[in-house]
């Protein structure tokens, strides 16, 4: 058995009661989730919903007017909280890397690609050049990427935004990192490079042993690649569980809508109900508009999760029974 398996139970990093504002909003609500050395952790909702903020938040870069109102972040012993900004710089190059949901964030504006990936290597020391740019060659070819080299020499602003999206997740990927945040990573891709891009962060994590933390609203590249997932709806996790458990025996309203919403074959386009940006402030469950079960203490209180199967949580207020 590989070692990634047998410690996947170890919390590499773990997310405590995490508030997360922008301006005068809450965005995150007390987000509890953690990642297994070796595991990859799914969060899934609808635009809107936080799920990106969950990713920002560990990596210190939430931007203007964002910022981390009360929790904790814990990167093995380390709470990325109260590290300073030059530890947690290191950390982003050398143990943390993200692939962003808008690749023109992971590049300098007026570095050629090839120097960003020069610079990485002169800074952190893990890798030799001349084997970090042949890594990189090849999982540009392998994201059909076939002129790497010529794109190496090129700044990001060149490139399409479907190749700057396959030049970004290789050069998050070359470095072999012990947490991979991928925000969205296959968003503007089509099919075909979706699938290799999914197909080489699943080999990073076979041959590096590299946790992935992926945010996504396609429930669909959620449920192949995750070891388990979290549920997000309007700044709250409403259900979590291993992979299996939620697309087999999900509970809550909202994820069986994100679920039915999969298009299938001969069957016509099922639409969530409601979304996650339009969910309204209340003491109550934030679902409560749109879900067709709701009580009366639904629109008072929020529930606390119960555990309904072996390790699948849920916030609700319903009886509990997996439907």
């Amino acid at each position: 058995m590989e070692d990634h398996e047998r410690m996947k139970d170890a919390a590499l990093l773990r997310i405590s009661n995490l508030n997360t504002m922008y301006g005068n909003s809450l965005i995150l609500k007390g987000i509890s989730m953690s990642v297994g050395h070796g595991e990859i952790v799914g969060v899934v909702g609808e635009s809107g919903s936080g799920k990106s903020t969950v990713i920002y938040s560990a990596m210190g870069l939430l931007g203007k007017g964002g910022r981390v109102a009360s929790g904790e972040i814990r990167y093995k012993t380390q709470d990325l909280l109260k590290i300073s900004a030059e530890e947690l710089r290191r950390l982003r190059g050398e143990k943390m890397t993200l692939i962003a949901q808008n690749p023109m964030d992971s590049f300098h504006p007026i570095r050629k690609i090839g120097k960003e990936l020069r610079l990485f290597v002169k800074a952190h020391q893990t890798v030799s050049y001349p084997k970090a740019e042949n890594e990189m060659l090849r999982l540009m070819e392998k994201f059909g990427l076939r002129d790497g080299r010529e794109i190496l020499g090129k700044y990001a602003f060149e490139l399409s935004g479907g190749m700057c999206q396959r030049t970004a997740a290789a050069l998050a990927m070359v470095r072999k990192p012990e947490v991979l945040f991928a925000d969205e990573p296959t968003s503007a891709l089509d099919v075909t490079v979706q699938k290799q891009v999914v197909e080489e962060m699943l080999r990073v994590r076979e041959e590096a042993g590299t946790s992935i933390l992926i945010v996504s609203h396609n429930i669909g590249v959620i449920s192949y690649m995750a070891d388990k997932i979290y549920v997000m709806y309007a700044g709250s996790v409403v259900e979590y569980g291993s992979t299996r458990e939620i697309i087999r025996y999900s509970a809550h309203p909202y994820t069986q809508n994100l679920i039915q919403a999969v298009p299938k074959m001969n069957q016509p386009i099922f639409r969530a109900a409601g979304t996650a940006m339009r969910a309204q402030e209340s003491s109550g469950c934030p679902y409560v508009n749109h879900c067709p079960e709701k009580k009366k203490i639904c629109e008072e209180q929020m529930p606390a999760f119960r555990e309904i199967l072996d390790g699948h949580y849920v916030r609700c207020w319903k009886s509990g029974e997996v439907l």
